[in-house]
């Protein structure tokens, strides 16, 4: 996936998530898509980060929960 990092997309698709950032501009936008296309080693690397395995509802409510558990008063103790 190739992203503009902007409000949430920058939080929630990071390095090692399946993503790149591209500036928020249609010539480096292309510029990133079309990198990405004409190297596939990257590209296939990029997807293999991607799995849906990485986003499945389980996963994605375990990394809340743990995030929640860490905001707590008692995790900060």
């Amino acid at each position: 996936m190739v992203a503009i990092p902007r409000m949430g997309t920058i939080d929630i698709l990071g390095p090692g998530l399946g993503c790149r950032h591209a500036p928020n501009d249609r010539k480096g936008f292309a510029e990133v898509v079309s990198g990405l296309l004409a190297d596939g080693s990257a590209l296939s690397a990029l997807g293999a980060q991607a799995r849906a395995e990485t986003w499945a509802s389980i996963k994605m409510a375990q990394r809340l929960a743990a995030l929640y558990a860490s905001l707590t008063p008692a995790a900060r103790r």
